[in-house]
């Protein structure tokens, strides 16, 4: 498909004549909040009139945000492939559905499918994504495979920098990247050995059961650490879910210990109950 190319006026031009024209409004992000904000401009009477001309710039090469994954076998590619980038441009893993049902998260203006399953996965999402732009027309207001790199204040305008060496100027700036891409890492003392040797890595880089070893420490209570604890219970012999506040338990090949307050050598950690765990081939940090 050929992919619209926006062509902004030139930071000189749109200075000449900011009394006059449209106010241009960028739009940084073509996830599911760039979406959103692209959708009610276009809906107001301002656009319609005239005076308002919104932009939106994607980093990417399509839209969806981190529901965008590489490594789904769905819009995008035949096979799945490994998460690419440095962070992963998608945390997203194989097995993720949506930890709310879908008429809570749709927008307002456009429900799922009857049909839908109460919690969708992912691949659903992405669909339901790119068909709510085209449903609106969002596509030709799109910019793809373009960066911003700064945004800057200049007198009564924004000063937008893009990759693709485009110095433009704005009136509004919506920044709508998201915040799911970089990952984040406790303090605990020994984590970071842990990481440098290879013995740990974060979730955002985990995409389905793989032999790790042995035991794998799981560290977070969120949706992924549930996930992934469960899931990596096909994989391991042993798996210790560590979540914070709960107490010692066995449950066949899963334990379940506290927070992780030291992470010492040879697959040792302690927990904060001063208990301790040897032998831990591998840790996955679900810690957002």
């Amino acid at each position: 498909m050929d992919l619209p190319t926006i062509q902004p006026e030139s930071e000189s031009d749109l200075d000449d004549k900011a009394t006059t024209d449209a106010k241009a409004i960028c739009i940084v992000g073509a996830g599911p909040v760039g979406l959103a904000a692209l959708k009610i401009l276009l809906d107001s009477s301002q656009y319609k009139s005239g005076e308002w001309k919104p932009s939106v710039f994607e980093a990417r090469d399509d839209l969806g945000g981190v529901w965008c994954a590489m490594n789904l076998p769905s819009l995008r590619l035949p096979a799945p492939v490994s998460p690419t980038g440095e962070p992963p441009e998608s945390a997203i893993y194989d097995s993720l559905t949506t930890n709310i049902p879908h008429p809570v998260m749709a927008y307002t203006s456009y429900p799922f499918a009857p049909s839908t399953a109460l919690f969708p996965n992912a691949k659903v999402v992405l669909k339901y994504l790119n068909d709510y732009a085209d449903h609106f027309h969002l596509r030709p207001h799109i910019q793809f495979n373009t960066v911003v790199e700064t945004v800057a204040r200049t007198g009564s305008r924004w000063k937008v920098t893009t990759s693709a060496n485009t110095v433009l100027s704005f009136d509004l700036v919506m920044v709508c990247s998201g915040h799911y891409r970089i990952p984040r890492y406790p303090d605990t003392p020994g984590v970071a050995q842990w990481l440098s040797s290879g013995r740990a890595s974060h979730s955002a880089t985990y995409r389905h059961p793989s032999n790790m070893g042995d035991t794998v420490l799981v560290v977070g209570g969120g949706p992924s650490g549930q996930d992934i604890s469960a899931e990596m219970c096909t994989a391991a012999r042993t798996v210790i879910h560590s979540l914070t506040g709960a107490p010692a338990e066995d449950l066949g090949k899963l334990k379940r210990r506290g927070r992780v307050t030291q992470f010492g050598d040879n697959g040792q950690v302690t927990f904060n109950d001063g208990s301790m765990e040897t032998g831990i081939d591998h840790c996955i940090l679900a810690t957002g």
